[in-house]
């Protein structure tokens, strides 16, 4: 996170109130090794807000807070992808979860009520134009991730806090 801003010249803004650094926020956010998706998509987000402050280029913590930090920002990308559609594509966003995410199987009853993310082939999930379109919306906007060629594409979700931070996701 660091030495990459740093290369590139970009500036982490302090929090006025706090001292803390806007790249220390972030990383306290990112509390466990499988965030780095979000983490990404935070930085992005904040490359994008950029502010030129005194010749410095400086990663703002306003739009780190706009987002709603780590958690907020996968709401975030997921309205802003389907802002971006009609109303029959996004029609497809349950069927499309309900793929991507299966209940849990436990013998001991443990995991009942969690969700596993899993693989689909591409063909299978987006049947259709419309599928098609709302897969590739949100495979842009980095919450479904796609590998493979063409002929056996696979999609998956980016992350299980897709399911956990998306409020549309959690109502489905």
């Amino acid at each position: 996170v660091r030495a990459p801003a740093e290369a590139a010249g970009l500036m982490f803004e302090t929090d006025a109130a706090t001292g803390e650094r806007l790249d220390a926020r972030l990383l306290r956010d990112a509390d466990r090794p499988d965030m780095l998706p979000l983490v990404q998509l935070a930085l992005s987000r904040l490359f994008e807000g950029r502010e030129t402050v005194a010749g410095e280029i400086r990663l703002p913590l306003k739009v780190y807070e706009k987002l709603g930090g780590l958690k907020g920002i996968v709401n975030e990308a997921g309205e802003t992808a389907l802002s971006s559609l009609g109303e029959t594509e996004t029609a497809r966003l349950p069927h499309l979860l309900r793929q991507l995410a299966v209940p849990a199987h436990d013998e001991d009853r443990i995991g009942k009520g969690t969700l596993t993310i899993r693989a689909v082939p591409l063909v299978q999930a987006a049947p259709d134009e419309a599928a098609r379109k709302l897969v590739d919306a949100l495979v842009t906007a980095r919450l479904l991730t796609i590998s493979g060629t063409e002929a056996d594409a696979q999609i998956r979700l980016a992350h299980q806090r897709v399911l956990e931070d998306w409020s549309r996701a959690r109502t489905i």
